[in-house]
Formats: C-alpha cells, sequence, structure tokens
C-alpha cells in the first residue's frame, strides 16, 4: 500500500483549459476549477441547459496551473486508477472493470417502507444515515430538490447539506440533471467539520483531485460515496419527461425521475412531474419515445469520454442491481460494493442486525449487473478516441485506448448515440416552447429511427419511433 501521497500533477505545457477541456466538449461541470481559480470563474447554466465555468465580468484570468491540476478531464491530473491505489483502505482486491474492493454485494434495506421509498433498494440513503448516526460524519454533502421559482437560475437540484435523517430523506432517490459542486465545497472550507459527499464517478474523481489540491477539504472530507453511472443529462431531459406527463417545461416545479410500479420488475418505473399544484404520472417510461438509457437523450459529450463506470475512487458503491433474481422486484434492489474500511464495517454491521437483506455475490456477477454500461466505456470508448485521434482534436488521456475488433454495426451504434446526444440537447433548446412535445419528437425522430435501424432491425426500429408512440399515447387517452 501507498501512503496517500499521490505524485505532483505536470500539467502539458501550454495547455489552457477552456481551449482543451471545455471548447472540445469535455467539461462535466464538477465546479472544480471555479474554487480553484479564487473566484475568477463562476459555474451556471448554458444554452442547452448544461452546467459550464465562465469568467466573472471584469475578473483577472485563472491560474491555468490549478484549473488543470483539479479538472477531472484535464491531462494534468492522474488516472482514477492511480488516485484509487493512493487511498488509505488497507487490503483490497482489485480488478479491470470494478476497481479495488473488499466486498460485493446485492440486496436491499430490510425495511420494506424505506426500501420504497428510495430510488432501488435504498441501500445509499441507509448507508450516509449510518455514517451520521455512527459518528462517523457530522454532514453529508448530496444533491436536494430547491424551490425552482427562488432559484437564480431556476434549476430543479442542487447540492446541499444535511446533518439528520430528516434533512437526508429529502435527498432520497436518483437525479438525473446537471448540478456542480462549486457552492458545497466552500460550505466545506467555511464550517469545520466531518463530511461524506456523494456523487457520480467523476464527482467522486473531482473530491478527490480537490483533496489534492486543499489541504482544509482533505482533512474535512472523510467519506466519498460513489453512484454507478449510465450518463448525465441537461435540464432539458427532466423538461423532456415533464412534458411527457403533460407539465410544460416553463411549468415544471417538481420532478421524480423514478416512480415504482407495481407488478412489474425493476426496470418498469415511471416518473412523476409537478406544476407546484397537480403531481402527474404517467405510464411506464419504455412507453414514451425516446426515454431508454441507451439512447443517450441530452447527455453531457463529456461522458463519451469516460472510462469509469463503478466509482473506482470511492470508499463505497452503490448502483442498481441489474440481474436477476435482484432485478425481479419491482421494489428494486442494490449493487454495493465496499472498499473503505468502515464502509465494509457498517454494511457487515448492517447484515448481521438483519436490517439489511444483501448477499454476496460473485464478482463476475457484479460485472455482469452494468456489462452494457462497461462496453460502452471500454470498448466504445477506444473507438471513440480513435475518431478524435483520426480527425486531429485533442482529448484526454484515458486508461482504455488502442484498437480494438468491433464489429462495423458496433461502431455505427457508438457514432449515432454521439450524434443523438447533440442532435437532442440542441432540438430540445429549439423547441421548448413550441404548442406541444410532439415537435421535439418530430425533430429527433430520423435520427432515432436510424439509430435502432442499426442497433435492432426494422421491427424495432418502427416499434420505437415517434409516430407508433405518439399512436399509442393518443390511444391510451
Amino acid at each position: 500500500m501507498t501512503d496517500g501521497t499521490l505524485p505532483a500533477a505536470a500539467a502539458p505545457a501550454g495547455e489552457d483549459l477552456f481551449a482543451t477541456v471545455i471548447a472540445g466538449g469535455y467539461c462535466i461541470g464538477c465546479g472544480n476549477c471555479a474554487i480553484a481559480s479564487g473566484g475568477v470563474l463562476a459555474m451556471a447554466l448554458d444554452g442547452e441547459g448544461f452546467v459550464r465555468p465562465g469568467a466573472l465580468p471584469g475578473a483577472a484570468a485563472p491560474d491555468g496551473e490549478a484549473l488543470n491540476a483539479v479538472c477531472p478531464f484535464s491531462n494534468a491530473i492522474p488516472d482514477e486508477t492511480a488516485i484509487a491505489e493512493a487511498q488509505i483502505w488497507g487490503d483490497t482486491a482489485r480488478d479491470g472493470a470494478v476497481g479495488r474492493y473488499t466486498g460485493l454485494y446485492a440486496g436491499h434495506v430490510a425495511d420494506e417502507a424505506y426500501r420504497h421509498a428510495g430510488g432501488s433498494g435504498g441501500m445509499t440513503t441507509w448507508f450516509l444515515q449510518a455514517l451520521l448516526e455512527s459518528g462517523e460524519v457530522d454532514y453529508v454533502l448530496h444533491v436536494k430538490p430547491v424551490d425552482r421559482t427562488a432559484d437564480p437560475e431556476g434549476r430543479l437540484f442542487r447540492y446541499a447539506v444535511s446533518s439528520s435523517a430528516a434533512e437526508l430523506h429529502e435527498g432520497r432517490k436518483s437525479r438525473y440533471y446537471p448540478v456542480d459542486l462549486a457552492e458545497v465545497y466552500q460550505t466545506i472550507l467555511d464550517r469545520p467539520g466531518r463530511y461524506a459527499v456523494v456523487g457520480v464517478p467523476c464527482f467522486a474523481k473531482a473530491v478527490r483531485l480537490m483533496q489534492r489540491r486543499s489541504p482544509v477539504i482533505a482533512e474535512r472530507v472523510r467519506f466519498v460515496a460513489g453512484l454507478v453511472c449510465g450518463h448525465l443529462k441537461s435540464t432539458g431531459f427532466a423538461e423532456y419527461l415533464g412534458w411527457l406527463q403533460g407539465v410544460r417545461p416553463d411549468d415544471l416545479r417538481s420532478i421524480d425521475f423514478r416512480v415504482k410500479l407495481p407488478g412489474g420488475d425493476a426496470a418498469q418505473y415511471t416518473n412523476e412531474a409537478g406544476d407546484g399544484v397537480t403531481m402527474h404520472r404517467g405510464k411506464p417510461l419504455k412507453d414514451y419515445f425516446g426515454t431508454t438509457w441507451d439512447l443517450g437523450f441530452m447527455k453531457y459529450g463529456a461522458c463519451e469520454y469516460c472510462d469509469d463506470v463503478f466509482a473506482e475512487t470511492a470508499d463505497i458503491v452503490f448502483g442498481d442491481a441489474w440481474i436477476e433474481p435482484f432485478q425481479a422486484s419491482w421494489l428494486g434492489s442494490n449493487i454495493v460494493l465496499t472498499r473503505h474500511p468502515v464502509a465494509a464495517r457498517l454494511i457487515g454491521e448492517g447484515i448481521a442486525s438483519g436490517a439489511l437483506a444483501l448477499e454476496a455475490i460473485p464478482l463476475d456477477q457484479m460485472i455482469k449487473s452494468q456489462a452494457s454500461g462497461l462496453r460502452h466505456r471500454r470498448e466504445g470508448l477506444s473507438y471513440r478516441l480513435s475518431l478524435t485521434d483520426a480527425a486531429g482534436l485533442w482529448r484526454p488521456r484515458k486508461r482504455f485506448e488502442g484498437p480494438v475488433a468491433i464489429s462495423d454495426q458496433r461502431k455505427r451504434i457508438y457514432r449515432l448515440r454521439a450524434e443523438l446526444a447533440k442532435i437532442t440537447a440542441a432540438a430540445f433548446t429549439a423547441s421548448r416552447r413550441a404548442p406541444g412535445v410532439e415537435v421535439f419528437q418530430a425533430k429527433v425522430s430520423a435520427p432515432v429511427f436510424r439509430y435502432y435501424m442499426v442497433a435492432g432491425g426494422l421491427k424495432q426500429a418502427v416499434m420505437q419511433s415517434f409516430p407508433i408512440k405518439l399512436l399509442r399515447r393518443l390511444i391510451k387517452r
């Protein structure tokens, strides 16, 4: 094991974060650069609903070396493997797909009401509550809903601070929405205490990079809880889901991305959108046009260049158990991967007490639970990197590079996914004040049809096309 010290970052000569990461579309909006800039940069939504950094009026140029040293997509930083090796986790196993680990589990919180209130098996909130109640931390930094009418940018969610179970429960469930860490970093700097931070893989990496840069953040952040991630979305995706339930984008005041539906399996869920007066709920999301995750509607471009599925720098990781028999229950189940000794102890105590209905699973099952994400971020990433290199464009260095033997069909699928992410973000921005959601759907129907023709053939392309989905929706009305 190492002593927890990472090698110093050597910024490539002449690299400008704005000319490389941001101009190239690799910014994930984490907020690290805003803090490292010393107040020169601020995070804000851009015209397509993605969080981006921008210089404040009249501010001096930021320190380029400082920005590169904390950006998770810069080439001046260590990769996820090196960051993980520097964590003092003790004796762990290692695997190229999941990273380091001490325990691999699948299951759920035993209390059915607690489980029902979560996005999947209730495990993330249970663990964070255990951290607070055991005295391991004083505060948890996680994503919570905010009042859109009072928010300066009209956001629906932001990172916030919780110090009790009641506050923690306000942040339950998945949030497919752009957020940044800048505000809560400032909280850590201003308020002494011990913190746990929750985030998707690139945000977990961002926290580790800030710990390298700031002794205060390094000392106060005691735990990083990681979330398995498919990709991040713009604000437009939440507005689109709300519109499908009859709430126009400007009228959307709240959204629950994952409402469990009895009778099916864990993948059969819908969403619920609120206009400030009424909550609107529809059929399973799969019945609507453009809602499946493989399409990548309104996806951050940076997500196409991430190779971390299991939040390899985090102390503990939670995700959906997309494997049988766990997926069969509509109430949802989690996969859990432990790395930190305290995380392992709390999970073990929960199992022993009966609070957790978890069982150990083999490594191959853990990998299988996220098989599609791993393929997209390993095989697909290698192919996307080759395309970027062939075009002579700057791109971040990744751990999984080099030629890969993939079929022409898979290559076309990866190209079409990247195309859909860009097309849908622009099309929704242009359509969000149209008379109906069908205007947006019509704009993107052709590329969606092309995608399914390649991915599934004519039958799937027809069944997933906008006209068929619209006809079904009108009949159900």
